[in-house]
């Protein structure tokens, strides 16, 4: 076990020597850096609403996986909740984001299918499209004339597969949003199966936080939306939406990461619906946010800003980590990403806007990234 150990010892080394290094910390500044877009979990907004599920002996623990002892009237009347708050045919819960997009991408797609998929998806989908027998490409961020080349180059060599394309609605690296509509146009003309990450749009946008797809009435368009309740919604958990129940079934059926894993408590089930609650009747939450993203813009008018997602690209690590120092000593926290998270020359600091970001601190940390 010592050479094994020695290997791994020399690997952190590695990281260590190319300020690659990372470990465990807790942020104390003014908050530049957590997805919580609405302050829900910044405000403790949830707590008060879960002290009566918890005196009702509403259970901590579901005991088991969906299929056996994990399922719940509680999980049951969600989704249907669910169902009915994304417009959808059904809904299916997932423990995190990243275990939905495992269950998805892992299993949807078949043996002789094609993923084509954006170069910039959030590394659950890779994961997630790894794990599954299907042929995957990548397409250029955001390039509709990629995607088209690709969809005729695969159909010509693979006449019988079906084809998929993942993308997201929001990119968690660069806050950018798609043309959805062009997209749909290209999925009608070339009868694509389309699956979205829709975790940084829930609760930023729609009228009620539905995200992109609904609010632009595209949501039909979309085999399945995956909405992560880690960042707007201020807890954990993912819900699945589909529009034909039959993807649900195929899902509890085939989806090892539904199938082999202890189901979230009725408790944590109740702290979603109760978050998406939240969101859906307290829309000052997201006026209030967009008022910060506008102020932000205002503040750095060379950047487009259109997300709560503000990429500083620095490009050169040295730099990055002296203008990262520097914020972080005039007691703001922001996120500083490097590769392998972002490709090398695109090292960059990443900001984070929330609704209960105060206009002073908004216009002070500008003022850093401008100098």
């Amino acid at each position: 076990m010592q050479h094994w150990l020695n290997i791994i010892h020399n690997s952190i080394e590695k990281l260590k020597s190319e300020q690659q290094y990372r470990q465990l910390k807790r942020y104390k500044r003014k908050d530049f850096i957590s997805n919580d877009y609405l302050g829900i979990a910044h405000e403790g907004a949830i707590e008060e609403f879960m002290v009566e599920p918890l005196m009702n002996s509403l259970s901590l623990g579901s005991t088991g996986s969906r299929l056996l002892t994990g399922n719940s009237k509680v999980h049951e009347q969600a989704e249907d909740y669910f169902t009915q708050y994304f417009n959808c045919a059904n809904t299916l819960i997932a423990n995190s984001g990243y275990d939905a997009n495992l269950a998805v991408l892992s299993t949807l797609p078949q043996r002789n299918d094609i993923i084509l998929y954006d170069e910039k998806v959030h590394a659950s989908i890779k994961e997630g499209m790894r794990l599954s027998f299907a042929k995957r490409y990548s397409v250029k961020h955001n390039d509709w004339n990629d995607l088209e080349n690709k969809i005729k180059k695969y159909r010509q060599i693979y006449p019988k597969s079906v084809i998929f394309y993942v993308f997201e609605t929001v990119y968690s690296m660069d806050g950018d949003i798609p043309n959805l509509k062009e997209l749909a146009q290209i999925a009608r003309k070339y009868e694509l199966v389309l699956i979205a990450d829709e975790v940084h749009a829930f609760g930023v946008f729609g009228e009620q936080g539905e995200g992109l797809l609904q609010s632009q009435q595209l949501h039909q368009e979309v085999a399945v939306r995956i909405f992560g309740f880690g960042k707007a919604a201020g807890t954990y958990g993912a819900v699945i939406a589909v529009q034909d129940t039959i993807i649900k079934e195929y899902l509890l059926n085939m989806a090892r990461a539904v199938i082999y894993t202890t189901a979230l408590s009725p408790f944590q089930v109740e702290t979603m619906r109760t978050s998406a609650d939240l969101i859906r009747y307290n829309p000052q939450w997201k006026e209030d946010l967009h008022e910060n993203i506008q102020l932000f813009q205002q503040f750095l008018p060379d950047l487009n800003i259109q997300t709560p997602i503000i990429p500083i690209v620095i490009g050169n690590n040295e730099k990055l980590i002296e203008l990262f120092t520097k914020i972080q000593q005039a007691g703001f926290d922001v996120g500083m990403i490097r590769s392998p998270t972002v490709p090398k020359g695109q090292e960059r600091l990443r900001i984070i806007v929330h609704s209960y970001n105060s206009e002073t601190d908004i216009r002070d940390l500008s003022e850093i990234l401008k100098s």
